[in-house]
């Protein structure tokens, strides 16, 4: 299995509330935001880790290096930002037909549960297994994505930034996907129609070409680091 960090975004939100030259690159609890998602991936024995940056990429590479905890590191250049999907596709050429762990590098877990999540991936046929911790804010819901779920941890649909609420189960960027998802990419992406696009678009074709996929409570909790307040959240959690 291969890592795959997106760490193409550029994080102004955040940048036009504190002065940082890379959102990836900020400090919550002695140590950079990415290396969270990195750690993740380390303590699921990936064989290597791919890291989709943008313009703030050189930045990156000079502090993370060319590996991490002996796994190398290979970075592949997003040149625009169009998306998850996107960022995902600039990796497949070199992720040499291994099934991905996908991770976002302005995401941190509390109690994260990486290695048992991919336990029950490995022992189940599904196509993808999405990561999700449970939330009882629906404001924090309505901010990332959720799932509509049916028996035994089957996802029958996912939607991004919900207008109401199906589940309390609050979406994660921490995915496992088998490659079959990735060649459904390669066949099915169409820029000019704009599909898929983001991360519940690409579930959601998987799903409607009968590609099952389940979900498992990956963490106690998420922050994603979008703004200033969820910044000093992140921090709070570190007493």
């Amino acid at each position: 299995m291969y890592g795959i960090i997106l760490a193409a975004g550029i994080g102004l939100r955040l940048k036009q509330e504190i002065k940082i030259n890379c959102k990836s690159l900020i400090e919550i609890n002695g140590q950079k935001l990415i290396e969270f998602s990195l750690n993740n991936l380390i303590d699921i024995n990936v064989e290597k880790i791919i890291i989709v940056v943008g313009e703030d990429g050189e930045l990156i590479k000079n502090a993370i290096g060319y590996k991490y905890k002996d796994v190398p590191i290979i970075y592949v250049l997003q040149p625009t930002p169009k998306g998850i999907v996107n960022a995902i596709i600039q990796s497949i050429p070199f992720v040499e037909g291994n099934d991905i762990a996908l991770s976002l590098s302005d995401e941190m877990f509390i109690d994260c549960k990486a290695k048992e999540m991919l336990d029950f991936f490995k022992n189940s046929e599904n196509a993808f297994v999405c990561g999700v911790t449970e939330e009882s804010r629906e404001a924090e819901i309505k901010k990332n994505y959720t799932i509509d779920v049916g028996e035994d941890n089957f996802i029958k649909r996912c939607i991004e930034k919900p207008k109401e609420i199906l589940s309390f189960f609050k979406g994660t960027g921490f995915c496992l996907f088998r490659y079959e998802a990735l060649e459904f990419l390669i066949k099915y992406n169409d820029e000019e129609k704009n599909a898929p696009v983001d991360l519940c678009d690409w579930i959601n074709s998987l799903i409607s070409i009968k590609k099952t996929g389940r979900y498992f409570i990956v963490a106690k909790e998420e922050v994603n680091i979008n703004f200033f307040a969820d910044y000093k959240y992140a921090l709070s959690l570190f007493g």
